[in-house]
């Protein structure tokens, strides 16, 4: 079996992950591979931001704003979690999309695409030695952090892609059943 096959079978999330995260070279090869995903008519809908340093910690008071913007204060043991959030990694990969008119490609085909780019994003983490947990959450979806990253109500925020050094062991994949997730077609 080739590596790139052995890597797909053996790719697990890591919930925990650290410093080093990798470099800007490393992370450019990550953007491009990500942005290498089927697209459609060459719409190209996928919009990445990289998050990292003190942007973070910006992010996490955003996120407490957003949760805020409903009027409901929030105990401090919740505003402390949400500014701890994006800390969880050294660098985050924010996948949008933003769907262009097209009267061949529809939304939901657009969408795929920026979801396969998180998908190959994550390919080539693993392939360089990082890890990655692909989150989305309520601050996906609501608009104080979509109009942030510069996107509208109908622009889709898909990923907040946390990268870096896996902390602990990839979880155990190997007693997932999914032979019951494929079906023949009828005939």
């Amino acid at each position: 079996m080739n590596d790139t096959l052995t890597q797909l079978l053996n790719r697990s999330s890591m919930p925990r992950l650290a410093e080093p995260a990798p470099d800007t070279e490393q992370l450019n090869r990550i953007l491009r591979a990500g942005l290498l995903a089927p697209d459609h008519a060459y719409l190209r809908p996928t919009r990445l931001t990289v998050v990292a340093g003190a942007a973070r910690e910006r992010l996490g008071e955003l996120f407490v704003q957003a949760a805020e913007a409903s009027g409901t204060p929030l105990a401090e043991d919740k505003r402390q979690k949400m500014r701890q959030n994006p800390l969880r990694a050294p660098t985050i990969i924010v996948a949008a999309c933003c769907p262009q008119v097209h009267d061949k490609v529809p939304e939901i085909e657009q969408i795929a695409s920026t979801a396969a780019a998180v998908s190959l994003m994550q390919t080539a983490i693993d392939a360089m030695g990082y890890g990655s947990m692909w989150r989305t959450g309520d601050m996906a979806y609501h608009p104080l952090v979509k109009e942030a990253f510069g996107l509208t109500e109908n622009d889709h925020l898909l990923a907040f892609l946390y990268v870096g050094t896996p902390l602990g062991n990839a979880k155990n994949r190997d007693a997932f059943a999914w032979q019951d997730c494929v079906k023949p077609f009828a005939e």
